[in-house]
């Protein structure tokens, strides 16, 4: 009879609960496989559990305690019921407890069996001790200047705009769909502006397909541990909200909105090209509506840098490197796109229409270009350059992004390959060639973001401009007094503290980093805080000023001519390259020649004052004379 009535049970509810109950098998089998594959059950065993568990259905449940009265009002008998209440403060560890073995020994799993190896006592030490209380203490610790920077770059406005810019023709070559450059993207941007203003369809897809996870910008957040995603969505008494708590968060969601414009661009796309093709398919074989979600979402994910894609030790040199992953994503996708067989062609289709186009045509209208050849050899090499107005007053240079890789791979490549064989001159694309293997070498070798400014202070060089930071003109005067008009108060402030410190302690120099020195100072503040940085030292600096804390700087000069002000205007001044500029080519090539000119110089003066005559007039005619 008990068997009729469940057998009876199973028809009648297998059309509302038979999709749900074929899921919780397929999750609970591939639970067991990811223990059998990390050790933990054997094959046998693993093969027993499954013949022994078929169909099996887990029949505990966790009630909110708060309904209790509500279950009992019900006529059920409460006591009849077995709660277990979620001990708040108790932390889950991956990380056994060893207490039981000897100091010299470890244990792990093989096919199942506990294994105990003697490694020695400082081995075994070292091994037990990283538990996952002290990696997070010390990554953690090492990974604030990483966390900062990455949010004070990604979160800056100019930044954001820039890179709606890029991904949009990065995405044009690795669609599957007839993604159109610039209008696909602003189409994504009207879809989450919708959505988060009254309310999109399509964004919601979008959000339940999984698409939202390769944002840079969910890089830092930690909703799944800790319970921050219930504390993110309720109150204290437990009801949903959607606020924005702070300046930060506001910023953030600007941010999304534009990260994710080519992403949903494309998500409606690939939902229109599923959908079609769906309907062709024989009905074994058609996909259901979340099937169609989820291989959207997955498509969508991929289109550009997914920044979520990375392993155990990836996520690990990420935490202490802002942009370690997203390089080597970058690297990786382009890599994929290029030697895959199905998707070379339109990657390669794209590329020369979308970039190789542009750049040559553009190459072409500022090759006899004074201005343009006068431009920092990195700003032409990442960015497209449009000269107005040219010899006026109106001269104006815009500059437009050019998308990271791939850019460089269809864009800057033929613009330095035009350069050479129309001058004759290979200096532009060694420069270029030189650069982008200086950028590989650090992608590979990461620098941690902690230490980075403090070599960059003892190299006295900023690695992002391959600029001194200290100018040659500032290197013989007082640390204090080594500063530019762009250079920040506050920057200045904290040196004079500095300056002072260590004229009161009779230091010849400030031991350790040169804090005594604003442009320094302004060097590890953006270092650490990025492109936000700036902004907020702009605003400290205006507080400070108001308050009589600094002395009042002279006022910037205002020209009178709308188009001298733009590189002055806030995310404007990112399309904008300020003209006349003490960085243009011609000085920086001044200066590399006459360190090696007097590196040079030097070496022959002390083969002369050593009385190495013979040795100097031969290294006078064949090497210094023959190199300049």
């Amino acid at each position: 009879k008990g068997r009729k009535e469940l057998t009876n049970i199973i028809k009648n509810y297998e059309s509302k609960y038979g999709k749900a109950f074929e899921e919780m098998n397929l999750y609970q089998q591939r639970v067991l496989t990811y223990l059998k594959d990390s050790g933990i059950l054997s094959a046998k065993s693993y093969k027993t559990i499954l013949e022994l568990n078929k169909d099996y259905v887990p029949l505990n449940k966790l009630l909110d305690l708060s309904i209790t009265k509500q279950v009992e009002k019900s006529g059920i008998n409460i006591k009849e019921i077995k709660i277990y209440k979620r001990n708040e403060n108790k932390q889950e560890t991956p990380f056994r407890n060893d207490n039981w073995l000897k100091e010299s020994e470890i244990s792990f799993y093989v096919e199942g069996k506990l294994k105990v190896y003697e490694v020695g006592t400082e081995l075994a030490i070292a091994m037990k001790g990283l538990s996952k209380y002290q990696t997070n203490i010390y990554f953690r610790i090492a990974g604030i200047p990483s966390r900062m920077l990455r949010a004070g770059a990604t979160l800056e406005p100019d930044f954001v705009i820039k890179s709606l810019y890029r991904d949009t023709w990065f995405a044009s070559a690795f669609s599957k769909n007839n993604f159109i450059p610039v209008v696909s993207s602003l189409r994504g941007v009207f879809h989450i502006v919708k959505g988060k203003l009254t309310g999109d369809k399509l964004w919601d897809d979008f959000t339940k397909s999984g698409g939202l996870q390769a944002n840079l910008l969910s890089f830092d957040r930690t909703y799944f541990r800790d319970q921050q995603m219930y504390n993110q969505l309720t109150t204290v008494n437990g009801k949903l909200f959607n606020t924005i708590k702070n300046p930060i968060e506001t910023l953030r969601i600007f941010a999304e909105i534009f990260e994710q414009g080519a992403r949903l661009g494309d998500f409606r796309l690939t939902l229109k090209r599923l959908k079609k093709e769906n309907e062709n398919k024989k009905p074994s074989e058609k996909l259901t509506e979340k099937e169609i979600l989820e291989t959207a979402g997955f498509e969508t994910r991929d289109i550009t840098v997914d920044f979520r894609k990375m392993g155990l030790q990836a996520e690990g040199l990420n935490m202490i490197s802002a942009f370690f992953n997203a390089r080597i994503q970058g690297l990786i996708k382009i890599g994929e796109g290029l030697s895959n067989k199905k998707t070379a062609p339109k990657v390669i289709k794209s590329g020369l229409l979308y970039i190789t186009m542009p750049s040559v045509l553009l190459w072409y209208a500022n090759k006899d270009s004074e201005t343009y050849k006068n431009l920092p050899q990195w700003q032409k090499d990442l960015n497209w350059i449009i000269i107005t107005n040219e010899g006026t007053p109106e001269e104006t240079v815009w500059r437009l992004p050019k998308p990271f890789e791939i850019g460089w791979i269809f864009g800057t490549l033929p613009e330095r390959m035009l350069d050479w064989a129309y001058s004759k001159d290979p200096e532009p694309f060694k420069e270029s060639f030189n650069d982008i293997t200086k950028g590989l070498f650090s992608t590979f070798t990461p620098l941690p973001e902690a230490a980075k400014v403090f070599v960059e202070d003892a190299a006295n060089e900023n690695f992002f401009t391959n600029r001194p930071i200290v100018s040659r003109k500032h290197e013989d005067i007082l640390p204090e007094y080594q500063y530019t008009p762009n250079t920040s108060e506050t920057a200045k402030f904290i040196a004079n503290v500095f300056a002072a410190f260590r004229d009161f302690t009779g230091q010849d120099e400030l031991f350790g980093p040169s804090l005594d020195s604003p442009v320094k100072v302004d060097n590890y503040i953006k270092g650490w805080t990025g492109g936000l940085g700036k902004y907020l030292l702009q605003g400290i600096d205006k507080i400070a000023i108001e308050l009589n804390l600094v002395k009042t700087p002279p006022p910037k000069p205002w020209s009178d001519n709308w188009v001298k002000n733009l590189s002055d205007i806030p995310i404007i001044k990112s399309f904008v390259i300020r003209t006349p500029s003490l960085n243009t080519k011609v000085i920086q090539d001044f200066w590399n020649k006459y360190k090696k000119i007097v590196k040079l110089q030097n070496t022959y003066n002390n083969m002369i004052s050593d009385l190495k005559f013979k040795e100097g007039i031969n290294f006078q005619q064949n090497v210094l004379i023959k190199k300049f």
